[in-house]
């Protein structure tokens, strides 16, 4: 994974962190992926693997995210876009306008039996991305594996 110094993840292609000889002291990033890259029918699927895995109920997915962000920020973490310009993260509930209930997830977990038949709709590409990231700072070395 990584030479030796540092963060582990160095030489993963959406991960950067500091090593020894960087005295600049720059914080943990995650590169977050454009939100096309989650219009796979692959991805969702890697997703829906990871999110079942995770034996968490529907209802406390979105308070795991939020956990995983606030860990993230703990730990001087921060989310870029490739061109190193900061990410704003959106507010959770509010990719869920229409799903208080949060069935989306349920729905999700499905996917990772029966892969989907289709391309996801645009409209759930950034809830795709967000529960792309919360992992990503949960987990790197799996996330690389998500978009692969």
């Amino acid at each position: 994974m990584s030479d030796g110094h540092g963060c582990p993840f160095d030489n993963l292609p959406v991960f950067t962190g500091n090593t020894p000889s960087n005295d600049n002291n720059l914080p943990w990033e995650i590169i977050v992926p454009h939100r096309d890259t989650f219009r796979s029918q692959a991805v969702v699927q890697r997703l829906a693997m990871v999110v079942s895995g995770l034996d968490i109920s529907r209802r406390e997915m979105p308070n795991w995210m939020a956990d995983q962000f606030l860990a993230f920020d703990r730990r001087k973490g921060r989310f870029v876009h490739s061109d190193r310009k900061p990410f704003n993260l959106p507010d959770i509930d509010s990719l869920f306008p229409d799903d208080g209930s949060f069935t989306w997830f349920s729905d999700l977990k499905k996917l990772a039996v029966n892969p989907p038949r289709q391309l996801p709709q645009r409209r759930v590409l950034p809830r795709l991305q967000l529960l792309y990231l919360a992992i990503a700072a949960w987990r790197p070395e799996v996330a690389v594996h998500v978009i692969r």
